[in-house]
């Protein structure tokens, strides 16, 4: 065989190429791309950025590249051999999509949503894009508060749907089905806190409490490396995108999620009387809508509203249980629902713990002074813990010395804190009281903490 017999690339791969690089160039150069491995009719992910704001809004991106395509009297460029399927599932994607055409000849990229096309009865259509339609020229502000109006407009019934017909009454993070592979610990539990996540381990099974958009790469990279597709449950405490911005790209990771605790404010209590005028912000829109098209019909939901629940996640080696206690903040649930547009979400947010025996852990995500000063009040002695990830980022406004003394034992304890350099937390007055009241610092900005829990003692990894 000759030696000069080697590989073609052929004009198709160029043009490929070349589409994808002008339509990535057309978008704000802060905005962040992905481009997708598998193309099942979407080769890219687009994140809206404002400003230095990572968003969480997302839209789905189909390019076609043509050197000589058809342009029409009526100034518009056709695009042929659209399959139905590709439609269909466009239409059944979560994410807005964009369809964007090449013309290589005019490097020219025009585009259109794919909500405007119809499934043709054929199996396959052809479709027309005005070539006034230049993504090379779009108004990026405006398309942004469109791409949100579209979210909130389209997305909002998830909301009323989720909290009708898949709100659960019995609380339960069971585990899989038998037979299948359990990962990971299967005795006690570790906790692995990263900058806007927090992984919990027990009993062979996994669960998420908060993941914003700092941390999805690395739980999703943890989640990999350690072959878990499935979850026993996930936990949103608040409505802040730092809390629950990463959580979307969980879900498209994930086959499987038992159990979805959610903040009640969307859900519609009679308590909260303004409920239904309540407008999720696009990016929570977005994410619910992911958990509405979860496959899994066995997915649970339940809305934070009760003051104290106490979880079984199975035991110990040691035979004792293994727990995760929510302790929630009703009386500020009731002032939320009397001034729910300006009142802060952070008043809402339940503190989580984790215990087995004598050692226990307290994660707070936002609380505030208010909420520790109610869970005290009605909780008392249950909350005290062994250590703590500091709330709001080690805001000193959240923290206290009377709050430390009521909610941890006696002795040296870890802090573990989330940089928000943004806020500048966490504050000098924050580690000045936790250093007095014989606290272990511990930093996450650059590699996660690792805690493990056994009867008799808490552990630093």
């Amino acid at each position: 065989m000759s030696t000069n017999n080697l590989p073609q690339r052929g004009r198709a791969h160029v043009l490929g190429e070349q589409a994808v690089n002008a339509v990535r160039n057309c978008f704000p150069s802060n905005w962040i791309v992905r481009e997708q491995g598998s193309d099942y009719g979407i080769d890219m992910i687009v994140e809206i950025v404002k400003g230095t704001d990572v968003t969480a809004i997302t839209f789905a991106v189909q390019i076609k590249g043509k050197d000589h395509p058809v342009v029409t009297k009526q100034e518009t460029i056709k695009i042929k051999g659209i399959k139905a399927s590709s439609i269909n599932y466009w239409h059944r994607r979560v994410e807005r999509v964009m369809i964007a055409a090449y013309n290589a000849e005019k490097n020219l990229v025009v585009w259109k949503w794919t909500e405007d096309i119809e499934v043709p009865e054929t199996r396959e259509t052809t479709i027309a894009i005005p070539i006034a339609s230049n993504l090379m020229e779009v108004n990026w502000v405006e398309f942004t508060k469109d791409v949100e109006a579209y979210y909130s407009r389209t997305l909002q019934p998830k909301l009323q749907i989720i909290s009708r017909s898949k709100k659960a009454t019995n609380p339960s993070l069971g585990g899989y089905r038998k037979g299948e592979k359990q990962p990971l610990l299967d005795t006690e539990c570790a906790i692995t806190i990263f900058q806007e996540a927090t992984i919990l381990e027990y009993g062979g099974k996994v669960g998420i409490i908060d993941c914003g958009r700092n941390s999805q790469d690395e739980v999703t990279d943890w989640l990999k490396s350690n072959e878990v597709r499935e979850l026993a449950f996930i936990a949103i405490s608040h409505i802040h995108i730092d809390h629950y911005g990463g959580f979307a790209r969980i879900l498209e990771e994930t086959a499987r999620v038992g159990t979805i605790f959610l903040p009640p404010v969307i859900n519609q209590y009679s308590l909260i009387t303004k409920a239904s005028q309540f407008k999720a912000p696009p990016a929570f829109a977005l994410l619910l809508g992911k958990i509405q098209n979860l496959d899994d019909k066995e997915t649970r939901f339940y809305f934070f509203s009760t003051r104290y629940w106490q979880l079984s996640m199975g035991k110990s080696k040691s035979g004792h249980p293994i727990q995760l206690e929510i302790c929630f903040p009703y009386e500020g649930l009731k002032r939320f629902a009397s001034r729910w547009k300006m009142y802060d979400h952070n008043s809402i947010c339940p503190v989580f713990r984790i215990s087995i025996g004598q050692s226990s852990f307290l994660l707070p995500g936002d609380a505030t002074q208010s909420v520790w000063e109610e869970l005290i009040a009605y909780n008392g002695e249950k909350i005290r813990s062994n250590g703590i990830l500091l709330p709001h980022n080690g805001n000193f406004r959240s923290i206290s010395k009377k709050i430390l003394d009521k909610v941890l034992h006696k002795g040296a304890f870890p802090a573990v804190f989330q940089p928000a350099k943004k806020w500048n937390f966490p504050q000098p007055e924050t580690f000045t009281l936790i250093l007095k009241k014989g606290g272990i610092l511990i930093n996450v900005e650059r590699r996660p903490a690792h805690i493990r829990l056994t009867a008799e003692r808490l552990e630093l990894g």
